[in-house]
Order: structure tokens, then sequence, then C-alpha cells
């Protein structure tokens, strides 16, 4: 794609700290942070975890090519004694002798690559039933009736074990909303993205001004920051010479400036433009999901 060229031509030139950082964990000889992290993720059921197979098949390698064979040899210099010859009807010949022995050391081995691998294909299946169950039994006047009474219960049990499979870089633990285990509609995965924030388009419906922002809940859970993103929309239409993009620039190992503004303004419960500032959790009357009277398609061509 002639949109994609300027980022493939940058990738020898520039250092990029994001995907040197994957490339380390998911090919470099020590997974233990790549592990950590699987189990992370295999702990917040919401979280549909598709794990890079390539690193069990590396291990596998390892383990099958340490040894000749999966049956304990005889050491060089020792001769090998059958117990038994036994020529059956079909001509095949069974030796059981030291060469019989199966290397169980290897076999336990390989049995715990295969056992981590079933573990996702478990996640993956209790994931699927328990969201076929909650559609059968989505009542919205149900909820709506039962939900206060349900999370009032749950407010004196003990918090949840909150932790995102890719750790925050500014995790301060300080929140303002709690987290009970076990309470309806709390969707641990759906924080964790809020936290780590995406790429959305920041709509003024007065003005009718639009801007692509990088958005995300802050830790406290407290209050939305917007800033312009380090990455590009790639549009044919940027002619300047210098990208318009910076590739070893990753968001969140800053302060966001959104959050900044918010303490220089406090006690605002808003403020900023439209391509940078914050926005209090408590002054919010509406949310709803996708658009509307908004022609998004001149945006993002």
């Amino acid at each position: 794609s002639e949109k994609l060229k300027p980022f493939w031509l940058s990738l020898e030139a520039e250092q990029l700290p994001v995907l040197d950082q994957l490339s380390e964990r998911l090919l470099g000889e020590d997974t233990f942070e790549y592990e950590r992290a699987l189990d992370r993720a295999l702990k917040i059921k919401e979280c549909r975890v598709v794990p890079f197979f390539g690193a069990f098949l590396r291990q596998l390698d390892a383990i099958l090519t340490k040894s000749a064979s999966l049956v304990v040899l005889a050491e060089n210099g020792q001769e090998v004694q059958f117990i038994s010859d036994y020529c059956g009807e079909d001509g095949f010949l069974t030796r059981i002798g030291p060469g019989g022995l199966i290397n169980m050391a290897k076999l336990y081995e390989a049995h715990q690559i295969i056992h981590r691998i079933s573990m996702f294909h478990e996640h993956y299946a209790i994931q699927d039933q328990q969201l076929q169950q909650h559609q059968k039994n989505t009542n919205n006047i149900v909820i709506v009736e039962s939900y206060n009474n349900e999370y009032d219960s749950f407010l004196g049990e003990e918090l949840e074990d909150y932790q995102p499979v890719e750790p925050l870089r500014y995790d301060h633990g300080v929140t303002l909303l709690p987290l009970p285990a076990g309470a309806p509609d709390l969707s641990l995965h759906m924080l964790q993205i809020l936290h780590h924030g995406a790429t959305v388009v920041h709509w003024d419906i007065e003005s009718g001004r639009s801007s692509i922002v990088y958005l995300k809940l802050e830790r406290c859970n407290g209050t939305l920051t917007w800033c312009k993103p380090s990455w590009s929309g790639l549009k044919a239409t940027h002619s300047s010479s210098q990208p318009d993009f910076s590739l070893s620039v990753n968001p969140e190992d800053v302060v966001s400036p959104g959050l900044l503004l918010k303490y220089q303004m406090s006690p605002e419960l808003t403020g900023g433009t439209i391509d940078e500032g914050f926005l209090q959790i408590s002054c919010l009357k509406e949310v709803e999901s996708g658009f509307r009277d908004f022609n998004i398609s001149p945006l993002i061509r």
C-alpha cells in the first residue's frame, strides 16, 4: 500500500522501542515476562487470550532435540542385551531391552507444554459458554431493577485483584470507584482497555470540528484525558517532507498532557481543546454507542 510506504521506509533509520520490546518478549530467550502476562490474562475471564504459539513450538523443539529420541539409550561402550526377541506373525520385530525404556522426564516436560496450550482452549470454551448464557438471560428490565441491590451487596466483600495484562506505567493503585470481586457487569478486560487508551474521533457538535485523538481513562477511574497521538493517520494529502508521526514515542511512557492540564485548572470539571484536554467522569450525563448525524468518511479517508 502506498499509504504505508513511509512507515516501512522509516523502520530502518528509526529506533522502535515498542516493536523491539514486542520482538524481545515473543522471540527472546527469556520468556518469563511473557508467561506472567499470559497468567494475568487467564485470570480475567472476559479477556480473549490468543497466545503466540511460536513460543510453545520453540519450547517443544528444545525439549525434543536435546536428546536423540524418546527412549533411554545405552551409553557408548555398553553392550545392549535384549530380554526377548519376538517376531510377530506380520514380520515385525519387537525388542524389549534398555533401548525400549521410555524417557519419562522428556515426556513429562513435553506434557507440561501441551497442558499449557490446553488451558487457553479451556479458557475460551468457558468464556464462550458464559457469553451464550448471558445472552439468553439478558432482560433489560430485570437488570435495571436488580443492579443497585446486587451491587450494594458486593461493596462489603473483598476487592478485586485488578492486574492488567500489560502493567500500567503509572499505576498508583488509587481508585475513586471500588472494584468488588464478582460485581455484576464489571468487566476487568474492558477496564484495562480503557486504562491503556485507544485512538478515537473527537467530534465537537457545536463547532462541527473533529480530530483524531488518543483517549484513555486515568487509573483513578474518575478522569478521561485525550491528546494528539504520536502516530499518523497516513493521509495521502500529507505533502510535507517530514513525517507527521513518531514511532519512537510510546504515549503510555509519559503523563498525559490532559492530566497535567487538569491539575493546572483544578477544580474545573473539564478543560482543554479538541486536540488536548480532560473530562471528569462525575459530570458525564449520557454515554451512547456509535454516532449520529456525523459523516465520518471524510475524516478517516
